[in-house]
């Protein structure tokens, strides 16, 4: 039953409704062992979050990403969530994203204009003994097949790559510092 409730709460707060109340009363029969639920569910405003122009993110993914931090979302002003959506374009390799938001009733609409995607073409290791290199390019293999630069990619292949070096008897290894070196200038052309 908590899960099911657990479910039915994100599914709501997806819809964008706030302040839902779930109230389950339980009628139990012993003869037969049956159980009635009488679930009731209330909820005090809805705001839907709209978006417009994402090629790239579906908006389940969009509204996901803002829903990590709870109802907040539905509550705060447009501007912080605007930051947010473009910082979460900034980490899939987007360059002059911009988006703006717009209220309208109960909707609120994210207008985004994705611009030019990063790609990774090749990768330098720099620091680590030439025998190292040919194994940590492996661990970034990933990275180079996907067509374009994601932060959360480039994380999972650095954690793997940590754990191949401890499984090796080192303490420790970090990646101290990694960027993204441009090779050509962008086109002026941002559609896709």
């Amino acid at each position: 039953i908590e899960n099911g409730i657990k479910t039915v709460k994100k599914y709501i707060l997806q819809q964008g409704w706030l302040g839902v109340l779930i109230s389950i009363t339980a009628h139990v029969r012993h003869k037969n062992t049956d159980v009635f639920l009488h679930i009731r569910i209330d909820g005090f405003r809805h705001r839907q979050m709209v978006f417009v122009g994402n090629y790239y993110a579906a908006h389940e993914v969009l509204r996901d990403e803002l829903l990590k931090f709870g109802t907040s979302p539905l509550l705060t002003f447009p501007v912080v969530l605007v930051q947010a959506l473009e910082h979460w374009y900034q980490t899939h390799g987007f360059i002059d994203t911009h988006i703006t938001a717009e209220e309208k009733e109960n909707k609120l609409f994210f207008y985004i204009q994705e611009g030019l995607q990063r790609k990774v073409r090749s990768l330098q290791v720099q620091g680590a003994r030439q025998s190292s290199v040919k194994h940590i390019k492996r661990f970034f293999k990933p990275l180079l097949s996907n067509p374009y630069i994601d932060e959360e990619l480039f994380q999972g292949c650095a954690d793997r790559l940590k754990r191949w070096y401890t499984q090796q008897g080192f303490w420790d290894m970090k990646v101290v510092h990694h960027h993204y070196v441009p090779q050509e200038q962008p086109h002026a052309d941002s559609s896709h």
